[in-house]
């Protein structure tokens, strides 16, 4: 019978392609194993066409979570988007729930850092009801990081307490109480009016004064040039020769007043935001 030669025929294929088979795996097992000693190298740069090659050939999907995971670590600093892709294969190459919320979670940490406050909360509703403690944890974390960042601070508090143990309650409560201070006493808007009002005093008020000073002397200047060429011709060459350059430096002045502010606010806000942080990492679960 034909059957039986052909049988045998696929049997000897079969064994003969398992010693390949074996030599392809470990070829990509010690691609990634060079991969990461570049990474551990500081040569994350060199390490991407390894990584991108193990994805492409890596048929059995073994090694793909690793080496998407590196891809996107890989691509943080220069190219956030990218890294954003790749901890999105990450995801969905995941062989459990927990490395698939490390991957989404550490997109998160990227998106946060990168100010879209928006997007990481539709991330993070991704991640609620987490059941291990660990993830639970880490949701917490940077819930509370997102309330922070958008100000919203008595839900920050809330979901950080969550992180630390209770003795390091008082501490947490005091550095949020300051993060509060610092969004009422800092404000663009009321700096912008000052400035409207009193040229300078705007500047002032976010501790600028040198800026305060310039821009109180300029205007005022180009205030009274515009009082002078119009007493002393007419009011019609006042606002043509003089005009313009006082709605400029005036225009200009209040919204500096408003971006030193908001810069000012920021500060105060990441020095309050390091003291949180150093007191969920003394007090951490």
């Amino acid at each position: 019978m034909r059957f039986i030669p052909m049988l045998r025929i696929f049997c000897f294929i079969t064994i003969s392609l398992l010693p390949l088979c074996r030599f392809y795996s470990q070829d990509i097992e010690s691609t990634l194993e060079y991969a990461r000693r570049l990474w551990i190298n500081g040569q994350k740069q060199e390490s991407i066409p390894l990584l991108l090659r193990i994805a492409f050939f890596d048929s059995s999907g073994t090694y793909r979570y690793h080496s998407f995971r590196l891809l996107a670590e890989a691509y943080e600093a220069n190219d956030p988007r990218t890294s954003m892709y790749y901890y999105d294969l990450a995801a969905g190459v995941a062989s459990d729930d927990s490395l698939k919320a490390d991957a989404v979670f550490r997109k998160i940490n990227l998106i946060l850092r990168q100010g879209l406050y928006d997007r990481s909360a539709v991330e993070l509703m991704k991640l609620e009801n987490q059941a291990n403690p660990a993830l639970s944890g880490r949701y917490s974390f940077y819930m509370g990081v997102l309330n922070y960042r958008q100000g919203k601070y008595s839900d920050a508090e809330k979901y950080l307490r969550q992180c630390i143990d209770s003795a390091g309650f008082s501490d947490l409560s005091l550095h949020i109480r300051k993060a509060e201070k610092i969004q009422k006493r800092y404000k663009p808007k009321t700096a912008r009016i000052m400035s409207i009002i009193l040229p300078g005093t705007g500047q002032l008020a976010s501790g600028n004064y040198g800026e305060a000073l310039n821009s109180f002397l300029l205007v005022g200047a180009l205030g009274g040039l515009f009082i002078y060429v119009s007493q002393a011709y007419t009011i019609t060459d006042a606002i043509i020769a003089v005009f313009p350059w006082y709605q400029r430096y005036f225009q200009g002045g209040f919204q500096n007043a408003e971006r030193l502010m908001e810069q000012k606010r920021k500060e105060k806000e990441d020095e309050t935001f390091q003291k949180v942080l150093e007191t969920i990492k003394k007090y951490r679960r």
